[in-house]
């Protein structure tokens, strides 16, 4: 027998074992910096507000340019079930990557040369399809994560939140080297960063596809495959929707195509029927995990609606004595992710926190809504005007964000017992994570003229 005929069978034997493959580092690694990828082109827009404010002059942009991000990241998260059935999820990755490398560049150049009303509403509309790119990458990303494996789900949220402490502090470099004294400085600055931002989007793009062809990526969507075709018949959908690739799958291809003759009989009029009653069922699914698992995606709604409401447009009004605004407001921007990366972590430790606990703190974050207009309302040389109260408090408010985003995230599908359920169950939180946001930043619009 040939070595390939024999590595061929060894293939084979270890696809069929249940046995859990150990995570190799450059997985872990991927996720992490797919993870810093997929904010790191909105994190890019939230830093350089200031130079916004300024080309957009008499328009709150710290208000508005939240509404189309969010807008777009709830109809994306509506379209992406269609779109899985037409793009894999290799492609939606780096289309969705591709997109905000060219977006996140464009925006600052649009501003700096069409700065006017016409300039604003069109920067409005590039945001909303960086927004769509973002969801798509995120959706995708995290779906393929919880095929590979959970830990790769972690080290994807744990890039979400390093993402931000990073590209700010790309941004203090800038600003320590180039200055921001006036708009040319402001924009050259501006631009360097969003370049960083741009190449380490593309270097994200790289790093997928050299861990997506890697011989364990392979083995483990292989595994999933087959795990597939044991429980359903529908195999071109699971094919898709898991970013499957036949052509890279040598090993299993004649049982695909199996199932693929399979596929065709249910595209006759009675399969049509059969499907219905299979997409009534799921409905009725949906509907019974929703119930199931409240309060969490009323409270991950709920977080977000907090969040968005005061960040970043309440809480970047503040100026911080001694320093122009560009600084003032990248150094309250990383505060708040230092404090999202750290609550994430923090939320680690499952022994410390369970249902009671973490509505307590959610309904206590309501408390931010006084502390921020009050930090903006109180007369200078009072205590909580001063500088170092307003980084406390948005350290306080981050931290509360991410360790009970993180909480409510674990709480949801542990409630679950079957995979099937606990799948359904990240699919209804994320829609409620989407909703807030979005609500969040429509309502912001009521605290628009405090402290002015």
């Amino acid at each position: 027998m040939s070595s390939n005929k024999v590595k061929l069978q060894e293939s084979k034997l270890s696809l069929l074992s249940d046995a859990p493959l150990p995570l190799p580092f450059y997985a872990r690694m991927t996720f992490l910096v797919l993870g810093i990828g997929s904010l790191i082109g909105w994190n890019a827009i939230l830093i350089g507000l200031d130079f916004f404010l300024r080309k957009f002059s008499g328009y709150d942009v710290g208000f508005y340019f939240s509404i189309p991000m969010f807008v777009a990241s709830n109809l994306q998260n509506v379209l992406i079930h269609s779109l899985s059935k037409y793009f894999s999820i290799s492609k939606r990755i780096t289309v969705g990557l591709i997109g905000q490398a060219i977006l996140v560049i464009i925006l600052p150049i649009e501003a700096n040369f069409i700065s006017n009303s016409s300039g604003f509403y069109f920067a409005l509309f590039l945001i909303f399809v960086e927004g769509l790119f973002i969801s798509l990458m995120q959706s995708s990303t995290v779906a393929f994560a919880a095929l590979i494996s959970s830990e790769c789900i972690n080290e994807f949220f744990t890039g979400t939140g390093l993402g931000g402490v990073l590209i700010c502090c790309v941004r203090l470099i800038v600003l320590a080297i180039i200055g921001a004294e006036d708009d040319s400085q402001l924009f050259l600055g501006t631009l360097i960063y969003v370049i960083v931002a741009g190449v380490f989007l593309i270097f994200s793009i790289g790093m997928f596809y050299s861990f997506y062809r890697s011989p364990f990526c392979k083995q483990v969507i292989t595994r999933s495959l087959r795990k597939t075709m044991n429980h359903t018949d529908n195999i071109m959908d699971q094919i898709v929707v898991n970013g499957i690739q036949p052509e890279d799958l040598s090993v299993i291809n004649e049982e695909v195509e199996d199932k693929v003759c399979i596929t065709r009989i249910n595209e006759t009029e009675e399969g049509k029927s059969i499907n219905q009653e299979v997409q009534k069922k799921s409905q009725s699914h949906i509907w019974n995990v929703f119930k199931k698992i409240q309060p969490m995606p009323i409270l991950v709604w709920l977080i977000y609606v907090q969040t968005f409401m005061v960040f970043p447009g309440l809480a970047l009004q503040k100026n911080i004595v001694g320093v122009n605004v560009a600084w003032g407001s990248t150094l309250l921007v990383l505060t708040y992710n230092v404090g999202d990366f750290m609550g994430k972590y923090l939320c680690s430790f499952r022994s410390y926190y369970n249902k009671v606990s973490t509505t307590a703190m959610i309904l206590g974050r309501f408390i931010f809504y006084i502390s921020f207009i009050v930090i903006l309302t109180v007369p200078n040389g009072q205590v909580i005007n001063t500088d170092w109260f307003a980084f406390v408090n948005m350290f306080l408010f981050a931290l509360s964000n991410g360790y009970a985003t993180s909480a409510v995230m674990v709480l949801g599908p542990e409630q679950m017992s079957t995979k099937d359920e606990k799948e359904t169950t990240g699919f209804i939180m994320n829609n409620g994570l989407y909703l807030g946001m979005m609500c969040g930043a429509f309502l912001a619009l009521t605290f628009k003229n405090i402290g002015k």
